[in-house]
């Protein structure tokens, strides 16, 4: 009699053990599996290569406003949908005659990018984060009267992004980010036709932004 009651305790303590184990894991599958973020801070293009070669060095920075949706995956990371925005003042300037801005002309370029994108990184405190994104980037006309000849109007290139940065997880659902970027773009030939190889304007930026995820479950 002695000997069942041991066996029974042990049983009894060995599937309390499981079912703790079982709702430990349970919980802990349960992290956020849809995310949002959204992010902003400063941007530059050293040569605009989208310009003429008289203009291309002249683009100030501007501020970068940027949202995703992502889809976690587990341990691959996330992927989901990037939209940003940004305005570039720009002196636009040509030797060119006839043309206007043989002095300085004084512009604005909107560009408007969106990007499939990868996330891999973050959690509670601090993580390293990695994010690549490629897809379009839309090139708006110049909100100038005066726009030199040869200048490009509106076009969408192909763009490739890299961002590395770190993030600090106040909970596993929202967290704080600070990534840096840097970034091409290939420039169509004006017929459209196809990407220029030797035609792209290198950029770089830095943001700051927050995560959130929306729906937790069990996987």
């Amino acid at each position: 009699m002695r000997y069942a009651i041991s066996a029974l305790l042990t049983v009894a303590a060995l599937a309390s053990q499981a079912d703790a184990q079982t709702a430990e894991g349970a919980r802990a599958a349960a992290d956020p599996r849809i995310w949002i973020s959204a992010s902003a801070g400063p941007a530059i293009f050293p040569q605009l290569n989208f310009l003429n070669d008289q203009s291309r060095d002249n683009v100030s920075a501007g501020t970068k406003f940027q949202g995703s949706i992502e889809y976690d995956l587990g341990t691959i990371g996330g992927i989901g949908f990037t939209y940003s925005t940004i305005e570039h003042p720009v002196v636009l300037r040509t030797n060119r005659i006839p043309s206007p801005c043989q002095t300085d002309c004084e512009a604005t370029v909107k560009l408007t990018s969106m990007l499939a994108t990868l996330h891999v990184g973050g959690g509670e405190g601090f993580e390293m984060v990695f994010q690549a994104s490629a897809g379009v980037t839309r090139f708006g006309a110049f909100e100038e009267s005066e726009v030199p000849v040869g200048t490009r109007g509106a076009a969408t290139d192909f763009t490739t992004i890299i961002g590395y940065g770190a993030s600090y997880g106040f909970t596993p659902a929202l967290s704080a980010m600070l990534i840096a970027d840097i970034g091409l773009v290939f420039h169509q030939t004006p017929d459209g036709e196809e990407v220029e190889g030797t035609s792209y304007s290198p950029f770089v930026g830095l943001r700051a932004g927050l995560r959130y995820g929306l729906w937790s479950r069990p996987r």
